[in-house]
């Protein structure tokens, strides 16, 4: 399709959009409520453009510079700044590092590694390499959580612990939710607000307006991975997972089933609890705040 997009372009002498987006204005809209919103960010930070093999990584960094290291790895075709609710709690405990996936709405490299082997396990040792991390603590949402998930498998020794919010590549997408992201996909153009009314309006966003509005300005503006983009992981690879590993999944999770994301977890050998919170989406995150922070700290920062 973008093929497509692209050369109707040319044929009449218009400029691509940067890739992956749907036009110029759309990557301007985008890239300037980024720039808002960091200007909001609530702790003192620093930008590191790390390379890997994949291209440049962008990450915010913030938190004391002797202060546990934590990654915090965001959800499918967002990017680091929806952690914005979290991040000044989650900074006085660690040295936090928000991560603009490859591939995925921020600034890092366009670059889409493969989903069917360990491309992106690679990508994630580059960039802990880059950061001068030897290992770190996780934290994060939906395909974050798969990404995490495939790192500490490959390479266990860069794990210390996985915080798990709605974890991606442990069951298939709702039947109900590939429906939604299919229509939306790739019918979008019928309808322009189709994709903000069928999938953005059953997500717990609108507890933080700023998150509700990166959400909604990516989704208008951006072509993100195709789905179902994960493979799922397969019991032999979960019972390769050692780390200590916890899962908070709500119990309206528009996209994975709570129940059975729990009952495969408990595969993994590192599997410590999971959680299945009352009222909550695929945005505990900003829904739940409190929740979320109190839990992680104590479960990263634990004997466990």
């Amino acid at each position: 399709m973008l093929a497509l997009r692209n050369r109707w372009l040319e044929a009449r002498g218009l400029p691509h959009p940067p890739r992956y987006y749907r036009s110029q204005a759309g990557y301007r809209a985008v890239q300037n409520h980024y720039d808002e919103l960091l200007a909001q960010y609530p702790a003192p930070y620093e930008i590191q453009r790390v390379p890997t093999r994949y291209g440049v990584t962008q990450v915010i960094v913030s938190g004391a510079h002797n202060a546990p290291p934590l990654i915090l790895l965001h959800g499918l075709g967002v990017h680091a700044l929806i952690w914005l609710p979290n991040i000044a709690e989650l900074s006085r405990h660690f040295r936090v590092y928000a991560v603009d996936i490859i591939g995925d709405a921020g600034r890092s490299a366009d670059t889409r590694p493969s989903t069917l082997d360990d491309s992106y396990a690679r990508w994630m040792c580059d960039l802990l390499d880059g950061l001068g991390l030897e290992s770190s603590y996780f934290l994060t949402q939906s395909l974050g959580g798969w990404i995490a998930l495939l790192t500490a498998r490959y390479a266990p020794q860069r794990v210390k612990k996985l915080f798990l919010l709605y974890p991606g590549g442990i069951v298939t997408l709702k039947t109900s939710f590939f429906l939604q992201a299919f229509f939306s996909r790739f019918f979008w153009f019928w309808h322009p607000h189709f994709q903000e009314w069928n999938m953005l309006a059953r997500f717990i966003w609108p507890h933080h307006p700023q998150i509700n509005e990166l959400i909604r300005r990516i989704f208008k503006h951006y072509y993100s991975k195709p789905v179902p983009p994960l493979p799922i992981l397969s019991p032999r690879d979960l019972q390769q997972i050692n780390a200590p590993v916890a899962i908070l999944i709500g119990d309206h999770d528009e996209m994975f089933d709570p129940q059975y994301s729990l009952v495969r977890a408990q595969l993994m050998p590192g599997f410590a609890y999971g959680q299945i919170v009352p009222n909550a989406g695929h945005g505990m995150s900003v829904s739940h705040t409190d929740l979320v922070h109190e839990q992680v700290i104590q479960f990263l920062l634990g004997d466990s």
